[in-house]
């Protein structure tokens, strides 16, 4: 029997949803599990919808101070899944409070916020006088087809790479009528979909690789889409990302 791990999650949007639904399987997919989740508590912004999900998603507590969850003694890691803006802030108090910490990518809102994150968890890190593990939620990962890959360059069977292309397929920020929500807000967002997607992307290179990128030659960015509707209907709203 895997000792069980008290979870506290920060975010009860779709990734809130996301990891929930995850807690609750994990067990069933993966029976040599060293530690198993326990769904402690949630932690959001809006009391009227917390409750609501804490019984869908079986968490034992809820509360709106994400401070007094990461601060509770019970708890001993932490899961980030709130708008980017707000990960380091969390992140680093949970740290501080001696909790292991898993963070929603991209890691943070800008590279300073992420340099600080960084400088964090290497003071707690297990090697450097602590025992505090830190994580990025990169799943696709454990995707079958990118396993197989890795697997596959790992043992030598697909040569030296010299070149990745890549395209993340999604689109549902094309349409138009998406309203402008957080992810197109540049002071929150920061990077935009090329932290939100672009993201994996770059991580499931380095994954299958081995590689570390070193370089940036060529960038090309451009918003395609510049007016959305805004979530309250009271008209458009400029993106900012």
């Amino acid at each position: 029997m895997a000792r069980q791990v008290n979870v506290a999650l920060i975010g009860s949007k779709f990734m809130g949803r996301t990891h929930s639904d995850a807690y609750s399987n994990v067990a069933r997919y993966f029976t040599d599990l060293p530690a198993e989740p326990v769904r402690h508590t949630i932690a959001a912004r809006h009391a009227e919808e917390l409750e609501p999900f804490a019984a869908r998603w079986n968490w034992a507590n809820w509360t709106t101070d994400w401070e007094q969850a990461v601060r509770d003694p019970d708890i001993e890691l932490v899961d980030v899944g709130t708008p980017n803006d707000v990960h380091r802030q969390q992140a680093i108090a949970a740290l501080e409070a001696g909790k292991h910490v898993a963070c929603e990518k991209p890691l943070a809102g800008t590279l300073e916020d992420a340099k600080q994150m960084k400088d964090a968890a290497a003071k707690v890190a297990p090697g450097a006088g602590g025992n505090q593990h830190t994580f990025v939620w990169y799943n696709y990962r454990r995707c079958p087809a990118v396993a197989l890959a890795h697997r596959f360059v790992k043992e030598g069977r697909l040569g030296r790479i010299f070149h990745v292309r890549a395209a993340y397929l999604q689109s549902w920020a094309t349409d138009p009528n998406i309203p402008r929500v957080w992810r197109f807000q540049g002071d929150v967002a920061g990077s935009g979909a090329h932290g939100d997607l672009n993201a994996h992307v770059i991580d499931m290179a380095r994954f299958i690789t081995g590689e570390a990128i070193t370089e940036v030659t060529g960038a090309i960015e451009e918003t395609f889409i510049k007016q959305r509707p805004m979530p309250d209907g009271s008209g458009k709203g400029d993106v900012g990302v």
